[in-house]
């Protein structure tokens, strides 16, 4: 288990800011609450305090602990992997995603985060390089980003806010906010999330690795943005 997590010191009591300070309803750390044996991944604890947990009991679907995998950092690798949680504490509904990950190597269509049932499973996924495009999909393809705007092969933060009506945006690294096509609606059940894939099947596995996922109820404002990605920043020196 490793228990260290960069920059955590909560403003509320007079420190630096922390994604806590904002009530996030899941927070995976990769410097914090890693289970692995010999590098296998079997269980990412959430930060938020919320106990929405990941965890893979199948050997075979373990991701891989990289201590140095992300500009020197902990970074979670995934390649044909899957975590998955227990029932969210929340739905999802009006929501903010931000991302600290690297894509690592040109596979078409592998999912970041998506719901674990359902004929159209709500998640974020890319393509490749050159149609590169973060999602939510509920049966039909919904850009957020497009490939000019995404360096895609290096390291990257992203944020994307969207809301139930299906209006979405998106910002990577320090650029400003580009909205492409509306977002089709977010998941509105409480359910199983995974992370690396979605669904049952195994054509949207992830190949890439993250750093951090922290996902927020209701949709950011831009000073909120700025506190999280700054924060970001400072611990990866992403830009």
């Amino acid at each position: 288990m490793f228990g260290l997590n960069f920059g955590a010191t909560s403003s509320s009591g007079g420190g630096a800011f922390s994604p806590i300070d904002l009530s996030p309803l899941f927070w995976m750390d990769a410097s914090a609450g890693v289970t692995e044996s010999g590098g296998a991944v079997s269980a990412w604890a959430d930060q938020s305090g919320n106990g929405n947990d990941f965890s893979q009991a199948t050997g075979s679907l373990q991701p891989t602990y990289d201590a140095t995998g992300l500009n020197g950092l902990p970074t979670i690798d995934f390649a044909n992997d899957e975590l998955v949680s227990g029932t969210l504490s929340s739905s999802m509904t009006n929501v903010t995603v931000y991302c600290v990950w690297k894509m690592d190597t040109d596979y078409n269509g592998g999912s970041i985060m998506g719901q674990s049932t359902g004929a159209n499973n709500k998640r974020f996924f890319w393509y490749s390089p050159t149609q590169s495009i973060y999602l939510w999909d509920g049966g039909t393809s919904s850009g957020i980003f497009s490939v000019a705007d995404d360096p895609l092969v290096s390291p990257e933060a992203f944020v994307i806010r969207s809301d139930s009506s299906g209006d979405g945006e998106g910002r990577v690294n320090n650029e400003a906010f580009g909205v492409e096509n509306n977002v089709t609606s977010l998941t509105t059940s409480a359910a199983a999330m995974k992370i690396g894939n979605r669904g049952a099947g195994s054509a949207r596995y992830l190949q890439g690795r993250i750093s951090q996922l922290i996902v927020y109820q209701g949709e950011h404002t831009d000073t909120e943005v700025d506190s999280v990605m700054d924060y970001l920043n400072g611990i990866y020196s992403i830009w």
